[in-house]
């Protein structure tokens, strides 16, 4: 898959989705393995009805923030996919929260 290859430099080949090799480069560039000790604190934000990256994630995710003792905020948009167009109401709360963050953490 081209996406894999940009973001590893290796493609992923019909063999590695076969014998299931191609988890370890995906694995390897999940939001969830980027996080340590020196992550800053994260706001996030998933529609349930996202195509393109598969919501239960984001549990991997919290996680890995929670076991690194990471400050984070999650805000659902409980009717929007991949744009999140489709809950206004919870684009204002990101808003709202993306400004509380850079108040506290980027003064």
């Amino acid at each position: 898959a081209k996406s894999a290859a940009g973001w590893t430099g290796k493609a992923v080949t019909a063999e590695m989705i076969a014998d299931g090799s191609y988890r370890d480069l995906i694995d390897a560039i999940t939001p969830a393995s980027q996080v340590n000790e020196s992550t800053v604190p994260t706001l996030c934000a998933y529609g349930p009805k996202d195509k393109i990256v598969p919501v239960n994630i984001k549990f991997e995710l919290f996680k890995q923030l929670d076991r690194h003792g990471i400050t984070y905020d999650y805000i659902k948009f409980e009717n929007s996919g991949h744009g999140m167009m489709g809950d206004p109401d919870k684009q204002a709360a990101f808003i709202e929260k993306s400004l509380e963050y850079c108040n506290r953490y980027f003064k």
